[in-house]
Order: C-alpha cells, then sequence, then structure tokens
C-alpha cells in the first residue's frame, strides 16, 4: 500500500531551511517548506468466505516504513511501523471490485513532536487479478 498525505504546505522552515545558507549569508530569510507523510506498507490479507461475491479480510501486522518531511522544518525522517487492517471487497461484476476498509499504523513513538500513529478508513473501486 502507498499512502500520500500533506499537512501543510507554507510551512515557514528554520534556519538550514534558509534561500541562502547560514554560512554564505548569516540571517538569510527562511523559506517555506512543505509538510508531508509517504508510506509504504507491506502486509498479507488474509481473506474469508472463499468462493462468494463478499469476501471479508483483516491483515493480522504489516510492516510499514512512514518518511515524514520535513519534521523538523529542514529533514527528511524515516520511520519504521506496525500497520493492522480489516476490511471487505465485494465482486461486482467480472473482475471489478468494490471495498471498504480501516487500517491503523502503529509506530515506535513520535518523531522530533511529529505522532505518526494513525487511524484511516475509506472505500475504493478496483480491478481483480
Amino acid at each position: 500500500m502507498f499512502e500520500y498525505k500533506e499537512f501543510g504546505n507554507r510551512v515557514q522552515g528554520n534556519a538550514l531551511a534558509t534561500n541562502s545558507t547560514p554560512i554564505a549569508v548569516p540571517g538569510g530569510t527562511a523559506r517555506n517548506v512543505t509538510v508531508s507523510q509517504f508510506t509504504l506498507t507491506a502486509a498479507p490479507k488474509i481473506k474469508f468466505l472463499e468462493g462468494s461475491r463478499f469476501r471479508p479480510w483483516i491483515i493480522p501486522a504489516g510492516l510499514a516504513l512512514h518518511v515524514i518531511s520535513p519534521p523538523s522544518e529542514s529533514i527528511t525522517v524515516l520511520q519504521p511501523g506496525v500497520m493492522f487492517g480489516a476490511g471487505a471487497d465485494y465482486n461486482l461484476w467480472k473482475s471489478i471490485y468494490v471495498g471498504v476498509d480501516a487500517r491503523y499504523q502503529l509506530a515506535g513513538g513520535k518523531i522530533d513532536g511529529v505522532n505518526v500513529n494513525g487511524f484511516t478508513a475509506g472505500g475504493y473501486l478496483g480491478i481483480g487479478f
């Protein structure tokens, strides 16, 4: 699973995020930075009711890698974690599916004050193969 979240795009950076570096121009003007998070997850999905058009499923645990940019306004950090999930698929027609899911990301703690733990829920339309 790939997931992208943008929390803000006009956050003023610190001294390391200046238009001219502090070494070249001391007291340079801080530029705006975009605070975002990209998550890459690999997890087993266990499906139930084989042969049925309705298939509930669970993700008992999966590896999640969170890339937070920038938690301290000037650097990018990688935070590993665990993802849990549950949902269901419904086969509309041939290989066309509709579904819903809910997932929880659990990480080892905060990075520079940024908490990456969180719950997401949503729906999807997909092609099965």
